[in-house]
């Protein structure tokens, strides 16, 4: 079975509402559809807390009626506390190249047959994601790469980028710096790796984190690109391509 530490780049959670709202599905009947094919084809699904995106759970779907849906939830007592006493959470799936995300509300922890479950109604809606440039890749740490972004006070600081794609990127502000506002603009921008030429860009802050266990600590910073020209676009485009071909050679040699 998939273990929490090879989660798949493509499980992260979009955020961005802007940008889901074209994926949107709603209906009983368009719903249930995809949640029949996660279970046929046995796809893997990471069940987030929807207090704290840090915090998962690798699963499969179980079962589902008209009024509920179940997830499997073997897994550690932390984990159980932390996610499935949220009351909310977010869960993505994969179905080959079509991301699949959505939310329930009013979650419960029960006990199946087979171990424990989260029992919720079914959400009403779905996001069936299917492009590209949807999914967020994470950089291996020996890769380097960061965020160039100009200081009000002057110069320029680097973060390191935790993940990106082609519409966006997350960053990490260590504890204790000053954090930007939501909603900021943050133009002269350069996404940047070593013996790579640098990408210029415009950032919009998303979303500011509380501090993150699993960053010491650290912000998550979600941004989205503004504005960006073709040429840097398309150089955005060939690096999540590039960073997703080597996860899949990783993960085919592992």
């Amino acid at each position: 079975m998939l273990t929490d530490a090879a989660l798949p780049s493509q499980l992260i959670p979009e955020t961005d509402e802007r940008f889901l709202a074209p994926y949107r599905i709603e209906g009983a009947v368009p719903i249930k559809a995809l949640l029949r094919e996660l279970i046929a084809k046995r796809a893997f699904i990471a069940i987030y807390s929807g207090d704290d995106l840090e915090d998962f759970v690798i699963s499969q779907i179980v079962a589902y009626d008209d009024q509920v849906v179940e997830l499997d939830f073997v897994t550690d007592q932390a984990r159980q506390q932390s996610v499935g006493a949220a009351g909310r959470v977010i869960v993505i799936g994969l179905l080959e190249t079509v991301k699949v995300q959505f939310t329930l509300d009013g979650t419960q922890l029960a006990q199946g047959a087979s171990g424990p479950l989260i029992r919720a109604p079914l959400p009403a809606s779905v996001y069936r994601i299917q492009r590209r440039d949807a999914f967020r890749v994470r950089p291996r740490t020996s890769d380097s790469f960061s965020v160039a972004i100009r200081q009000p006070q002057g110069g320029e600081a680097a973060y390191r980028i935790i993940d990106f794609s082609a519409t966006g990127l997350a960053f990490a502000i260590p504890a204790g710096e000053p954090l930007p506002q939501a909603g900021s603009t943050h133009p002269f921008s350069r996404v940047e790796s070593p013996g790579q030429p640098p990408i210029p860009c415009e950032l919009i802050i998303r979303h500011v984190s509380a501090g993150l266990r699993s960053e010491n600590g650290a912000h998550r910073i979600g941004c989205e690109f503004n504005r960006m020209d073709s040429e840097a676009s398309r150089a955005l485009q060939m690096v999540v391509i590039d960073l997703e071909r080597r996860y899949r050679h990783d993960r085919t040699r592992g």
